[in-house]
């Protein structure tokens, strides 16, 4: 009920990027949890929906898969051990570069920039960099999902603002004349030692900022981006993170609330606690 009903495609994230790339993965629990609720009324769903005729190994022409580990850590980690929290609201690839950029502009002149190069591991120049063929989609954004998951604009408006936060990625600085220039100055690029390292049970992320400026050249290394569990953030992080994000909709007292239930989400009796909370001060 879970997996044949719901396969999702790959298109959601490759060129130009529509509003429903935001929505996929709530979209993913959301039916989780209808499968859930529908199994549970006596639903039932095909027999075999991995192996079985027409079933996800043979549709997919796959091999079968090793389900037995499921849930296990590895490497030490569980899996939740080993998700990364993003900084700036921006695709994950771009968590590394946007550091570096700022890390960058604190000792040059902005107006002097001649070149800026991203280098990253094979996954991020191909999703976000123009690798899959969209380069002109990824150097053109006109929304804010295209903005968020277009390493090119990414790197540009933090070099030219100091700053990566929500309203950078409004419709008027998407388009605004500054960045489609400054954006003509920038080459992402795909680079095999990155690869390399990115690789394992606990990617790194990885990632090289070259900037060629009044005949000079400086490059910083981001071996992973802060808020990877590699280079965690503390809890007020996340807390701020959570209240600047939800200042628009939610009172600071409503925000408070939430985090704390949050917090004690192991000792709640039933998650309907925590939901009354979140639909009470929206109310």
């Amino acid at each position: 009920l879970a997996v044949t009903p719901n396969i999702p495609m790959r298109a959601t994230r490759t060129g130009r990027i529509s509003y429903w790339k935001c929505t996929a993965t709530s979209h993913s629990s959301l039916m989780a949890t209808l499968a859930v609720r529908l199994s549970k009324e006596g639903m039932t769903g095909p027999e075999k929906p991995f192996e079985g005729s027409g079933g996800f190994y043979q549709m997919f022409q796959l091999e079968k898969l090793d389900l037995s580990k499921i849930g296990e850590p590895i490497d030490g980690r569980y899996a939740i051990q080993s998700t990364g929290y993003k900084i700036f609201p921006a695709n994950y690839n771009a968590q590394g570069p946007a550091f570096g950029v700022l890390e960058l502009r604190k000792s040059l002149n902005v107006e002097s920039v001649e070149l800026v190069e991203v280098f990253l591991h094979w996954g991020g120049w191909h999703s976000q960099g123009g690798g899959a063929g969209d380069k002109e989609a990824k150097w053109n954004p006109k929304t804010r999902e295209e903005a968020e998951n277009s390493m090119a604009y990414v790197v540009a408006v933090t070099m030219l603002d100091g700053k990566l936060d929500y309203d950078s990625f409004s419709e008027e600085r998407v388009n605004s004349q500054d960045i489609k220039e400054f954006i003509k100055k920038i080459e992402v690029l795909e680079d095999p030692i990155l690869t390399e390292s990115h690789k394992g049970a606990l990617p790194k992320w990885p990632c090289r900022i070259r900037v060629v400026y009044g005949g000079q050249t400086k490059e910083v290394f981001i071996e992973s981006p802060k808020g990877h569990p590699l280079n965690p953030i503390s809890k007020e992080d996340v807390f701020s993170k959570f209240y600047n994000l939800s200042a628009p909709v939610l009172s600071e007292i409503s925000s408070t609330l939430i985090l704390g239930s949050i917090e004690k989400i192991d000792t709640l009796d039933k998650i309907d606690d925590l939901m009354k909370i979140i639909r009470n001060t929206r109310s």
